[in-house]
């Protein structure tokens, strides 16, 4: 879907907005790889962004427990395996592939705890 110089109705943004979150659930965090994936500027791309973590927060604090504590469980778990293809790398770029996965994952399970917004309010 070419989303560039187009300004979106009401539909179009939640098809794109759904995108951007299956993009994100994936581990796609960046804004100019989510912009390359849903051909927009990465300014938008960012503004995307913004409106799904708006959307998780709102849910976090609205979610039960065992829901949070289930989907931290799975992304712990993810983590694990990123250590695993890190100990197993047979070279540098593995490695840092394998580290930016750890990274996002650990940025994932901040946001789902919800110890971002926390820090953000002591700032």
């Amino acid at each position: 879907m070419d989303t560039k110089n187009k300004k979106l109705d009401m539909v179009k943004r939640e098809e794109v907005l759904a995108k951007v979150e299956n993009l994100m659930l994936k581990g796609v965090w960046r804004g100019c790889r989510i912009a390359k994936e849903i051909n927009c500027s990465v300014p938008s791309a960012n503004e995307y962004k913004k409106a799904i973590k708006k959307r998780w927060d709102v849910s976090n604090r609205n979610a039960p427990f065992e829901i949070r504590d289930e989907i931290l469980e799975k992304s712990r778990r993810l983590e694990e395996a990123y250590w695993e293809a890190f100990d197993k790398a047979d070279n540098g770029s593995a490695r840092v592939g394998a580290l930016n996965g750890i990274l996002e994952t650990q940025k994932h399970q901040s946001s789902i705890a919800g110890w971002d917004s926390a820090v953000a309010k002591m700032k």
